[in-house]
């Protein structure tokens, strides 16, 4: 048994079936003798324990009894997530997954691969390095290692490899105490190391690295690219001899504790290293956000055009003055689960008021030529949005404008108008943003427009505005909601049973919860809190086994995920309560999700035309 397949702790796993049209029909439909039935794996109450509940579709005894033998193996106990820094093992496991291969060369590719790799990053000859040991195989047996069938397009391969190098200052086991290193410390002042030997820089819980095609480092999260020349070549490196052989593409390698992503958006490349327990599904989802933001930056075509004339072009010169937004859009994706949803926050506001500011906003693009979006923010949160008929704002574009308007400090003083690039609506030209705060408050308009000369348009635009948020009371009602709803406790909700929540509204692409309380207040519980999300999520949304509803218990709380057509619920509940109880609580959660729908989401979405 592999390192990977190997768990600490048992869970108790409920996987309900798909076809169920509510928690309590899943639950309550179950009969005993039935092939639902759960199958119970108990030690002592101290202990996690596995069950499973209905199986898949055309399931027989005998599969059922592979499939809770596979669940045995399952790496994803609350146990474990709390812990997940912690490791305790002989030996690293290296797994690097690529596009299928014959089976007949795994082996020979395999060991290539592995051994170019080891020489390409220890600059040595062959007689020098060390030939790692291989093991290959065509495809994954979900028997033997569920958790990385769960991740896998059909059909992967696999390569695992052992060697004492690899092994060398990372099998150690580390506290979350080194995991929590505060990423705006300065690293020390050790130029005559590279920052691979410095452990303040080794410990961080996410890495994020760009390079172009040819090695030349273009942004890092911690450290200084000049320092990680060495680092992005061998990176650089590892992706050209696996994309280079039999038309593979790198896409993921994972260590104990550690995986280690792949975007590969021609002319860059994008990495990423990540302690958090998140898939490397998920990770990918984060390089897409950095790619985006360089696009919104330069364009599509420009970053094209830049690389075929001048393939060792260095890239800092053209993303000069914005590392300081691209660092806060990288820390904003350990704050914010809604990346991971696809989906903005939304303020909540009294439904009037909302409609008040829809209205004025929409009157306030009737007659502008040119306009395409608007919208108004309020502290990462989304207020209000505009558009002209027609066009949709992607929730990605959003995100990157909130975080361009919420970092510049530059922009809270005056009115500001830049080009901006916004890669879901059009990667291969600018929109000209037009930003302006409501009267210093944290309020901010924006509106998007194709014409460059729209400028003075738009501040008489806001100007009339501005005016009339002010003479109707709006802007006033509006900083008064943010102090009394906008952060709401999940108290409000009246279920006893919960703890905290995150609730996507699928058809407005939005998302709320309430503000994290106990047992999860400091920085510590948060991080736990977030791992809680992160692993229901990369369940759910499996790509070879997704489940509409999974609950996961220990002694310490109970998780519930529940996707549908129309919504995502994310949960976390008392852990003594009983399955009819969680039942009761998450119905009774529904009922006043759809009660204050009005207030949490902008449904109606405006047009102008």
């Amino acid at each position: 048994m592999s390192d990977i397949e190997h768990v600490e702790g048992r869970v108790r796993e409920i996987h309900l079936a798909a076809e169920s049209a509510t928690i309590l029909d899943a639950v309550e439909n179950l009969s005993p003798g039935s092939i639902s039935e759960p199958c119970f794996d108990v030690t002592d109450s101290s202990n996690d324990v596995v069950v499973v509940v209905g199986g898949f579709p055309g399931s027989t005894e005998s599969s059922r009894g592979s499939f809770s033998r596979t669940l045995h193996h399952s790496s994803g106990s609350i146990t474990q997530i709390r812990a997940a820094n912690v490791v305790d093992v002989d030996q690293q496991t290296v797994i690097a997954r690529t596009e299928r291969v014959p089976a007949k060369e795994a082996s020979d590719y395999g060991e290539e691969m592995v051994r170019k790799v080891h020489m390409r990053s220890r600059g040595g000859s062959m007689e020098k390095s060390e030939i790692l040991t291989t093991e290959t195989v065509s495809c994954v047996d979900v028997d033997v290692e569920e958790d990385v069938a769960d991740e896998n397009v059909e059909g992967p391969l696999h390569v695992e490899c052992t060697s004492s190098y690899l092994q060398e200052g990372v099998t150690q086991p580390h506290s979350d105490q080194q995991d929590e290193v505060d990423s705006s410390k300065p690293l020390p002042d050790q130029e005559e190391l590279d920052y691979t030997q410095i452990p303040e820089w080794r410990n961080q819980r996410r890495q994020l690295f760009v390079f172009s095609n040819s090695g030349k480092p273009v942004y890092t999260r911690h450290g200084d690219e000049d320092r990680l020349v060495t680092l992005c070549g061998v990176m650089q490196a590892i992706v050209s001899v696996v994309n280079d052989t039999n038309d593979n593409q790198l896409w993921s390698m994972r260590a104990i504790g550690t995986t280690i992503s792949f975007l590969i958006r021609t002319p860059l490349v994008l990495v990423t290293v990540a302690k958090t327990g998140e898939s490397d599904r998920q990770l990918v989802l984060y390089l897409n956000y950095v790619y985006d933001f360089i696009i919104s930056v330069l364009t599509a075509p420009q970053l094209s055009r830049i690389f075929i004339r001048y393939p060792n072009f260095d890239l800092r010169r053209m993303l000069s003055g914005t590392e300081k937004i691209l660092d806060r859009l990288v820390d904003w994706f350990d704050e914010d689960f809604g990346f991971l949803l696809g989906a903005v926050r939304c303020m909540p506001l009294p439904p009037p008021l909302r409609e008040s500011i829809n209205s004025l906003l929409t009157h306030s693009c009737q007659k502008t030529p040119n306009l395409v979006f608007a919208l108004v923010i309020a502290k990462r949160q989304l207020i209000s949005v505009t558009r002209l008929k027609k066009y949709i704002l992607h929730p990605s574009d959003i995100r990157i404008l909130i975080n361009l308007v919420d970092t510049s400090d530059s922009f809270k003083t005056a009115e500001a108008w830049i080009p901006i690039c916004l890669p879901k609506f059009d990667a291969g030209g600018f929109l000209h943003a037009y930003i302006h705060y409501l009267r210093e408050s944290p309020v901010c308009l924006i509106y998007l427009a194709v014409d460059p000369s729209l400028f003075h348009s738009l501040a008489q635009s806001s100007a009339n505005f501005v005016s009339k948020m002010e003479s109707s009371g709006n802007l006033d009602s509006v900083l008064a909601a943010m102090s009394s709803t906008a952060f709401y406790t999940v108290q409000q909700t009246s279920v006893v049973e919960l703890r905290h929540f995150v609730y996507k509204a699928s058809s407005a692409a939005q998302l709320t919860s309430p503000v994290i309380g106990h047992p999860y207040v400091d920085e510590e519980g948060r991080q736990i809190l977030r791992g809680f999300y992160r692993y229901l999520h990369r369940k759910m949304h499996c790509p070879t086994r997704a489940a509409k509803i999974i609950v996961v218990t220990s002694n310490t709380e109970m998780l519930l995920g529940w996707v549908s057509g129309t919504f995502e619920l994310y949960a976390v509940l008392e852990p003594s309560i009983t399955k009819h109880q969680a039942v009761l609580a998450i119905e009774k959660l529904m009922r006043w999700m759809k009660k204050e729908e009005s207030q949490l989401f902008t449904i109606n979405s405006q047009v102008f035309s």
